[in-house]
Parts: structure tokens; sequence; C-alpha cells
């Protein structure tokens, strides 16, 4: 590890103002998107996304990270604290950030069912819930994540990088329709289970099924969409008290992901 990285100072470095112009909100992912924090900068490292250099303020640099980097071979400097602050005026301020190469974008034929079930979003939009199952899906073995009607341009989104911790880049995340997302289900011999408060099985009657499964979420408000509701092979419910009226979907996500690896 190199105990000395180059401090950069000035506000006229390359790199800075570079930093400026990808971190900005209204920024979209092309050639290179923008990372910040050190979790989803370490796994981006794990998942093999090609970083360009990663920087720390000077008041908070993390040894791990920058061992992790040494080895990489990835360039690692650091930035006084006052230009972090000049960058970042208003508004969350990371003391860890990186500039990457945007990874290729995912198709469905490369999610492998051999690895375990499907899970699939439908209508789902609010960023917080969508990556706070990506990690579930991640911890608890799915094959992929596959997003319908998120309203998400790209899953490199900034806010869905963040909100998954990073592990947006360990596995298959797939942008798609329903259309598309059906047609592959039907061409992979793939049984959708959409969940539903009043669905046809109990949840755990499902956890001895052999087979990988469609796992399909709908949105809290609106659940399943009318093209997905006609599509689902069986429905599914998580059993709960009287007078509970629904789980969040990512808690319900978890749960049914949690049985279903306890099943095997």
């Amino acid at each position: 590890m190199n105990d000395n990285p180059t401090l950069i100072s000035e506000r006229s470095d390359p790199a800075i103002q570079r930093i400026v112009d990808i971190s900005k909100p209204q920024f979209k992912p092309g050639a290179v998107m923008f990372l910040e924090d050190e979790i989803p900068i370490r796994e981006a490292i794990f998942g093999g996304v090609k970083l360009m250099e990663v920087y720390a303020s000077e008041a908070h640099v993390p040894a791990a990270l920058a061992e992790l980097c040494a080895e990489r071979k990835i360039p690692f400097r650091t930035i006084a604290s006052s230009l972090v602050s000049q960058i970042f005026k208003a508004g969350r301020r990371p003391d860890v950030m990186a500039v990457a190469h945007t990874p290729r974008r995912y198709q469905l034929d490369e999610i492998d069912l051999r690895n375990g079930d499907v899970v699939v979003l439908d209508g789902v939009r609010i960023v917080g819930n969508i990556g706070a199952i990506v990690r579930s899906a991640f911890a608890l073995g799915a094959s992929g994540v596959v997003l319908c009607g998120s309203e998400l341009e790209s899953v490199m989104d900034r806010r869905l990088v963040r909100a998954s911790r990073g592990y947006v880049f360990s596995l298959p995340v797939v942008l798609a329709t329903e259309s598309e997302l059906i047609s592959w289900a039907r061409q992979q011999r793939c049984r959708l289970i959409g969940l539903a408060a009043d669905g046809q099985v109990r949840i755990d009657e499902l956890m001895g099924r052999d087979e990988p499964l469609g796992l399909v979420f709908g949105s809290e408000l609106y659940g399943l969409s009318p093209e997905m509701e006609h599509a689902i092979n069986l429905t599914a419910s998580i059993p709960m008290m009287p007078g509970a009226e629904s789980l969040n979907v990512s808690v319900a996500a978890g749960i049914v992901m949690f049985l279903r690896e306890l099943g095997r």
C-alpha cells in the first residue's frame, strides 16, 4: 500500500473538473460514471468494474480501500478537505469517490437460472426499495433481478448504485418490459409466482420446489400490472397477523428469498 498517496490541493487539477462534471445530479452515465462511498466502490472493484481513479478526502482515507486499489493497480489520490467542500457545496458530501468505466448492460438471456430464482419487480419505482432488494438477491443466491416499469433509464443510476451498496455490480440486474420478461420466462420454462395478499398458496409451500422460479413483486400501491397478472402461473402470500394490510416490498422480497434459500 502507498502510505502517502498524492494530495490534490488545486482546483485547477483536471481530476477535479472531471469530478465536478460527472457528479452533478443531472449527469447520466455514458462511457464513464461517478461512484461514491467506500462500500459501493469496493463492490465495484470486486464486481470487475474498471475504475479509472479513486479519491478520498484527506480527512478520511480508508486504509483497506487504499490497499485494495494498490493491489489492483488502481490510481488512488487524496483531495484536500477544503477542496471537497468546494466541489460539493450543497447536498451530500462523500468522503470517498471514484471515476469508472460504465459496465455494459446485462440482457435477459444472460440470467442463468441454474444459479437460483430470478426476482422480478413489476412497477416498483422507489429506488431505495429496489436497491435493498438487489442487496438481498445477491446475499440469498438469486440468479438476477429484472426491473419492469421502474422508470429508471439505467441500472447504473447513481441512486440505485448507492441504495444497493454497490451490489448492482455483483449480479445481473436487467431492465425489461413486461412482455419481454414474460416471453423470456416462457422460453426458459420458468414459472412465474406472483406475491399477493390473497395468494392461492402460502409462501412456505414453495420451499420444497427444486426448480428455479420467477418471484414477481408488484408495487405496494398498485400491485401487479394487468399484463403480468395475466401471465402469472401461481400466486402466493406471506401469512400475516389480522389487521396487517401489507409489508414493504423489500421486506416481502427478503422473506420470500430467504424461505426459498432455506428450502434448498
